[in-house]
C-alpha cells in the first residue's frame, strides 16, 4: 500500500471529508466510505484504487487518476441494485464481516435461510456444505482470524 519506509495511514471516509488530506502523509487507505468522500479533496495529482464487494464474485475495482476514475465510482456505486445489501449468516461473526459490509449482519437459522433470499438485495453466507435454491455469488475459504479455525463458506443470493 505504501512505498518502502514511507508513511501511511488508514481513516475513514467520514474523516477525509470533515478533516482533509492528512499534513506530511502521501498515502492514505480510506475504508467504510459509502458516501465517496474522495468528491471533497482536490483531486490533482491523485491516484485512487477503489472498490466495492472486494473478495466477492461480483467486486467491482476502478483505478487510476482521481479526476477520470471519480465519475465512474460515483457511477458505480450509485447504479448498484444493491448497495448495502442485508448478509444472513449462520452465527459467522468475523469482525471484518461486520465492520466492512456495506449493509447490516444479522444471524439467521438453516430453517430461515432459503426464506431470507426472498427479500430484496438480501444475501446469505452458509458453510459451503449446506446449500440454498438460488445462486453462489462468492465461495470464501480460509482462516478466521476470531477463533484460528479453518472456514469454507458460500455467498448466496437470489438471482
Amino acid at each position: 500500500i505504501n512505498d518502502i519506509g514511507a508513511p501511511f495511514i488508514v481513516t475513514t471516509g467520514r474523516r477525509l471529508r470533515d478533516e482533509g488530506w492528512p499534513a506530511g502523509v502521501d498515502t492514505i487507505a480510506v475504508m467504510l466510505d459509502g458516501e465517496c468522500s474522495f468528491r471533497s479533496i482536490d483531486a490533482k495529482g491523485v491516484t485512487i484504487w477503489w472498490g466495492a464487494y472486494v473478495g466477492m464474485a461480483d467486486a467491482i475495482t476502478v483505478s487510476g487518476p482521481l479526476a477520470e476514475m471519480a465519475p465512474r465510482i460515483v457511477a458505480a456505486a450509485v447504479d448498484d441494485a444493491c448497495p448495502a445489501p442485508v448478509i444472513y449468516t449462520l452465527g459467522y461473526g468475523e469482525p471484518s464481516l461486520i465492520f466492512l459490509s456495506p449493509g447490516p449482519v444479522r444471524d439467521t437459522t438453516p430453517e430461515a435461510a432459503q426464506a431470507h433470499l426472498a427479500e430484496p438485495c438480501a444475501r446469505v453466507l452458509l458453510p459451503a456444505d449446506l446449500t440454498l435454491n438460488g445462486r453462489v455469488r462468492a465461495r470464501i475459504e480460509g482462516l478466521n482470524l476470531g477463533n484460528g479455525q479453518a472456514l469454507d463458506l458460500q455467498l448466496w443470493s437470489a438471482d
